[in-house]
Order: C-alpha cells, then sequence, then structure tokens
C-alpha cells in the first residue's frame, strides 16, 4: 500500500485530479485475492485511518492489472487499467448520502494489481478538481454503459446492451410471470438496473420450475408465492398474494428511496390491482406480455398508466406463437395417441392458429371454431356446439372460459379437453361439475356431466406446455419473447421520462423490434428457416395497433 500526491485518471475524459496525501491511496494486490464479496469489500486488510465506510463498495480506480466480475458462480467480464470498481455505489452515495449495497457480484483479481481508492474525506473536499471529479462520476454511472451481465441468453445481452441507458436507481419493478430457467437471465438484466433488493415477483406454481425460483430467491429477489388450492381457481388463489405483494412494494417504498414503479405482468392480474389509493405519487409504467391481459385491462374500466404492449407486437404474434403451439402439440402427443382421432380447436388467434397449422401438417380430422367466424379453409365449424359433439379431442385457446354457456344435456360422447391458453380459466365452467377435486391439481380431471357425457382435463385445466419440470420452449426460439419485453421495459422508462406524457396502450417500438429480428436470423438459422425475413419485418409494421400510441423516437442505441 502507498500514497501519492496526484495521479492521472484513465479515463476517456483525461481527468487530471489533484489528490491529497491523507484521502487516497494505493492498494497493491496479488493475482486471485478476492476484493469484493457478494457486494461487499472484503476484507483487506486496509489501514483503519482510510475511511472507506461511505459505501458497501467504495470507488476504486484500476491502474494496473486485471479483476475478474463473477455473478452467480459465472465469470460474467474483466476489469482493466482505468476501469472502476464501485461507481455505482459511490455514485448512490454522492447523489441520495445512502449506504445500501446494490449488487451481489465477487471480484477477484486475475493478475497483480493496483487501485487508487478514494476515502470518505476525499469526497467532503469543496475544491474545484474534487466537484469536478464528484460531477464526473455521477454522469459515468447515470450515462454511461451499465455493467450488464453476461447470461445464457446472449441475444438477450446483446439487445439489453443496445437498448439500455442508465441505472435505474428511482425504480422498482415488480412481475407475474412464469420462473423458468430461461427466463432467469431477464431477471438478471433487471436487478443490474434497480438491484434484486427492489424486485418483487409472483410466481405462477402451474408454470414454475424449482430450479429457477430457487435461483432468484439466492440473488436477493424477493419471490411472493401462489399456493393452489383444490376446487378453486387460479383467480382466487392469487388474489391474497398479490394484495400481500402491493403491501410489500408500499412498505419498502418507505425504505428504499424509490418514486418510479416498473410492471411486468402476464395475464393482467398486477395491472388491474393497482391500489391508486394508497401508491400516492409513485409514476407507474410498464409492459403487459399477453393478449388475455390486455383484454382484461380494458374490460376493468381501470385507471390506465402508460403501457407497452408486447402482447401485440408484430415479432410476438407471428414468430413466437409458431413456437408456443410447437410446444403445445409435442406435450399433447407425449400424452394422447391422436391417429385417428377428431380434434377440435377453440379460438383462432396467434397461438390457435399456429396448432391448426402445425396438426394440419400430420393429421387431416382437424377443426376449428373462432367467435369471430374466421374462417381459413378445411375443418371450419360456424357453431361450438357442433365442435365439441363431433371431437374426440378439444384443444382452448381462446383466453376465457369457453365452455360456459353450451347445452351439455345435448352433448354425449368421452372428451379430452386441453389448454394451450392462461391459468386454468379455459375450462373453468367444466371444473365446477367436479364437486369433491384432486388434490393432484396438475392431475387429470375427470368429470361426469351427465351419463353420456364425460371429459377429460390434463393437467388440472392449465396450460398443457408447463410441466414444472424444464423449460417450456428452447432458448433460442423464447429468447425472442424474453427480447421483446426487456425492450419493453425500457421503453417504459422512456415514455415516463417524459412529464407530459400520453397514458393508455402503446406500441412495441419497431425500429427495436426490427434490429432484434435482424440479429435472431443472423445468428439463428435453424430456428429461423421456416420464416421469411423480408416478410416478417413486414409484420412488424403491421402489428401496430392504430388505436394505441406509437411513441416518438426508438430506444435503440448503436
Amino acid at each position: 500500500m502507498s500514497n501519492q500526491n496526484s495521479t492521472k485518471l484513465f479515463d476517456n475524459e483525461l481527468v487530471e485530479v489533484l489528490v491529497d496525501i491523507e484521502d487516497s491511496f494505493i492498494f497493491e494486490a496479488k493475482p486471485n485475492q478476492k476484493l469484493v464479496s457478494n457486494g461487499k469489500l472484503a476484507d483487506l486488510e486496509i489501514d483503519k485511518n482510510f475511511n472507506l465506510n461511505y459505501a458497501f463498495v467504495p470507488l476504486g480506480l484500476i491502474l494496473e492489472g486485471s479483476i475478474i466480475v463473477n455473478k452467480n458462480g459465472k465469470d460474467s467480464k474483466a476489469l482493466t487499467k482505468g476501469d472502476y470498481i464501485g461507481l455505482f455505489e459511490t455514485a448512490d452515495y454522492l447523489i441520495n448520502s445512502t449506504f445500501r449495497q446494490i449488487g451481489d457480484w465477487n471480484l477477484t483479481t486475475e493478475t497483480d494489481t493496483k487501485i487508487l481508492f478514494f476515502t470518505q474525506d476525499f469526497w467532503q473536499q469543496k475544491n474545484q478538481a474534487t466537484c469536478n471529479f464528484k460531477e464526473l462520476i455521477i454522469n459515468k454511472a447515470k450515462n454511461n454503459s451499465v455493467p450488464l451481465p453476461l447470461t445464457s441468453l446472449p441475444l438477450l445481452d446483446y439487445i439489453a446492451f443496445h437498448t439500455t441507458q442508465s441505472r435505474l436507481d428511482d425504480y422498482a419493478i415488480i412481475a407475474h410471470t412464469h420462473l423458468l430457467p430461461n427466463q432467469v437471465p431477464l431477471f438478471r438484466h433487471l436487478a443490474s438496473l434497480v438491484g434484486t433488493n427492489r424486485i418483487f415477483v409472483i410466481s405462477k406454481p402451474y408454470s414454475t420450475v424449482n430450479s429457477a425460483y430457487i435461483e432468484l430467491t439466492n440473488s436477493g429477489i424477493e419471490v411472493i408465492p401462489i399456493k393452489l388450492k383444490a376446487g378453486f381457481p387460479y383467480s382466487f388463489c392469487a388474489k391474497d398474494p398479490i394484495e400481500a405483494m402491493w403491501y410489500k412494494l408500499l412498505e419498502s417504498r418507505k425504505h428504499n428511496s424509490f418514486n418510479k414503479l416498473l410492471i411486468l405482468d402476464d395475464g393482467g392480474d398486477l395491472w388491474t390491482t393497482i391500489p391508486w389509493h394508497k401508491i400516492g405519487d409513485l409514476q407507474i409504467t410498464g409492459t403487459e406480455q399477453t393478449q388475455r391481459g390486455i383484454t382484461r385491462i380494458i374490460d376493468s374500466k381501470m385507471q390506465l398508466p402508460a403501457i407497452v404492449s408486447v402482447a401485440t407486437s408484430g415479432v410476438k404474434k407471428i414468430i413466437e406463437s409458431v413456437f408456443i403451439a410447437k410446444s403445445v402439440v409435442d406435450e399433447i402427443k407425449k400424452q394422447v395417441d391422436l391417429a385417428n382421432k377428431n380434434i377440435g380447436i377453440i379460438g383462432m388467434g396467434s397461438i390457435g392458429h399456429s396448432i391448426y397449422q402445425d396438426l394440419k401438417q400430420k393429421y387431416s380430422n382437424i377443426f376449428y371454431y373462432d367467435i369471430n367466424s374466421t374462417n381459413y379453409g378445411d375443418g371450419y365449424m360456424s357453431n361450438l356446439s357442433y365442435l365439441v359433439q363431433k371431437c374426440d379431442i378439444i384443444i382452448g385457446a381462446t383466453g376465457v372460459d369457453t365452455l360456459h354457456d353450451l347445452p351439455f344435456e345435448r352433448i354425449i360422447g368421452n372428451k379430452i379437453l386441453i389448454s394451450a391458453s392462461s391459468a386454468d380459466v379455459e375450462f373453468e365452467s367444466i371444473l365446477r361439475f367436479l364437486p369433491d377435486r384432486d388434490d393432484d391439481i396438475f392431475g387429470v380431471q375427470n368429470i361426469q356431466v351427465h351419463e353420456h357425457l364425460n371429459f377429460k382435463i390434463l393437467n388440472g385445466g392449465y396450460p398443457i406446455n408447463f410441466n414444472r419440470t424444464h423449460n417450456a420452449t428452447p432458448d433460442n426460439e423464447i429468447v425472442l419473447t424474453r427480447c421483446l419485453l426487456y425492450i419493453g421495459m425500457m421503453q417504459a422508462v422512456e415514455i415516463i421520462k417524459n412529464q407530459n406524457h400520453k397514458v393508455g396502450f402503446y406500441n412495441l417500438d419497431t425500429i427495436a423490434q426490427t434490429k432484434l429480428l435482424h440479429k435472431w436470423f443472423t445468428d439463428f438459422p435453424v430456428e429461423s428457416k421456416d420464416f421469411e425475413l423480408d416478410q416478417e419485418l413486414d409484420n412488424i409494421d403491421k402489428g401496430k395497433i392504430p388505436e394505441f400510441i406509437t411513441m416518438d423516437g426508438t430506444v435503440w442505441k448503436e
């Protein structure tokens, strides 16, 4: 350890700062020495006269050597000469006078390393050089590239690099979504912006994979589980956990300085439960992932903040639906022999139509019904009860209670019901015929409506493609959705920066979608081989909803 009177910082700005001998010092480390452990400065046996207690990781400038950043057991990047450690912790201290943990990463030297540490006394100086340096550090933390993680989804890392403007120090995030292994990288990126202590997630138990749940909770993100009860619909079981989440969020706000909230919702449960009378001046924005969620929000007549609609984006509706349909059909084939069966599809939206196209490649007896009387050719049936009567296997893809007003007394046969929708809504009215629902909530539910009509509902009425053991869709396919959600969250941040922004639904940034699609076609030729790039680019513009707001500009940065 040694001192010096002045040093030239190896910054892009090449700022010369006079350093008082008592207010900074150079720390010399050997290879493989841990400097930061789980987001906190390790015990480096530094002279106690050098006060570094202003931040979990005080500001240090690397003068020589290399430092490896490790997160969740994986090396994510290397810091070298001219890079800082403790940048965001120190900026937080300078802006808010707060002492808090921002990250949970580990820093270990790779080579002999010299670091210039700045003490608390340095920051308390009033001279112009120190004031200029404070401003530099704050601006670097706000505006320069954020130390984004490297994850198992490189395309998501690429999108985050090109759409992230700065850390979101005055934000918290709440989410209600599927906890799958390939969803975790999205949360890692969001946590790098707000910190894990300001993210609250409500898991969907019918899709949650335990390893993903454990990884998020171990990272410091609060995950609130929903406990399903036999005989009760998902919406009923979710009510109390969602209310508890809102309470935890508002309580957290008393101790953590944030005045903006990003919502990442899948199904509209968070948007439709915002306690407007309790949130005060908290500004809310975010994304909705599903068409069911969009419909529920509209039908609720709720007060609308600015909501970015990922659900209606061209990439999601056209490409993602093909992959979701494939996962649905693959899972059905594992559980049901489709040979020589009449198969009916209810709902010909993006998912339903894609399931139809998938099944038609191998099976001939495919029928379908849509409330909008959409006729796609062979198999069209204009009456829902006729379809249910004719078909042995019925796939629901509407997002609503499909069979609630059918004349069951005029329908006979043994039917298999399969949901390709959200939660357990597709056959909710049929499940009411079951007086004593099996404690195996995700098991096959056998229901006798009358002597001549029996229904067998697979996966307890929950979406068939979620089996709670592994990803529902391969990484190279579902990565598109993860990227769209991240783009939507960054777009929501840009929207709310404008104090005079309009409220309501926003179309997803088409420029960022275009960049994403080009990169996906380049990186994944196998997954994209069945799509035409020019046609899919055209679908991005066609996906814009005229009634929705289109944001000026783009979140994309080269």
